[in-house]
């Protein structure tokens, strides 16, 4: 874990509960004070373990403050030049949400040991969104919830009602289910809100084209069924791999990113890599 989002958890606990709390926590969970680097990578488990040992402090449980700590991260973010970033991820909340991998993958640029985690919508609706959050980092669930509830508040001014739908461990694999509700009368609105600021509804003015014109523009394209069939394939691709149509899509490839099964299900909203 980078120091930038100890740093982040530091403010808040001193914000919240003094000066003096965060010393006396950091020799608790250290032994010694320590001054953060913000470019320095430390052990996954520590905020981790701060959290826990101010909870039993004051008596709260600890996914309460890795809760705050995540809406306080965000605030601590935008306040620190990540603000055109956050606004950048996407028109919608749904948009951001497809998008976070490949920012993830951008902060590499700055963050070279980054070891981020993978989410994945499995499904949406307007007012529901059921997203999969991978990670090899247990104990963060909460903490997730926080970030994911202050940025729809702060950059899309929805207020979400986060439930945990499932938890499970594959070998190093940490993969929880989230469901991510509006209250009653909001709405995630993703086709309506792309209608107004991109201008779709001119689509219908433009010339038609046949599929094989249009995909003739996309040297790199795969087209696949629900069963993972490919049925149509760029010509780079066929060059590399001259039999790729009427095969399996996992005889060929290995999804690299996000940490996902090769299942339509998994990859039907989301941009993979392989």
């Amino acid at each position: 874990m980078y120091g930038i989002l100890l740093e982040a958890a530091k403010h808040y606990i001193i914000d919240n509960y003094g000066e003096n709390t965060w010393i006396w926590l950091c020799k608790k969970s250290t032994g010694k004070e320590f001054d953060i680097d913000t470019k320095k990578i430390y052990h996954d488990n520590l905020m981790a373990r701060i959290a826990t040992i101010l909870g039993d402090k004051i008596f709260t449980d600890k996914d309460t403050i890795l809760f705050g700590i995540g809406r306080y991260t965000i605030q601590y973010l935008i306040r620190n030049g990540f603000a055109k970033l956050l606004r950048a991820s996407g028109k919608t909340f749904k948009d951001l949400l497809l998008n976070l991998n490949d920012h993830h993958k951008y902060l590499r640029y700055s963050y070279h040991r980054i070891k981020p985690p993978t989410f994945v919508i499995l499904s949406s609706t307007s007012s529901c969104i059921m997203l999969e959050y991978t990670t090899t980092r247990p104990g963060y669930n909460h903490y997730t919830k926080g970030l994911l509830f202050e940025v729809a508040k702060y950059i899309y001014q929805l207020h979400l009602i986060i439930k945990i739908n499932s938890e499970s461990n594959e070998g190093s694999l940490y993969r929880t289910v989230f469901t991510l509700e509006l209250f009653i009368g909001e709405s995630f609105k993703e086709y309506e809100i792309c209608m107004v600021k991109t201008g779709l509804d001119t689509m219908n003015m433009l010339p038609k084209i046949s599929n094989k014109k249009f995909f003739g523009l996309l040297p790199f394209h795969l087209l696949i069924d629900k069963n993972l069939m490919i049925h149509s394939a760029g010509q780079r691709l066929l060059e590399f791999q001259p039999t790729l149509i009427n095969t399996k899509f996992q005889e060929h490839f290995v999804i690299m990113l996000p940490i996902v099964k090769p299942l339509f299900e998994r990859v039907r909203y989301t941009m993979i890599y392989f």
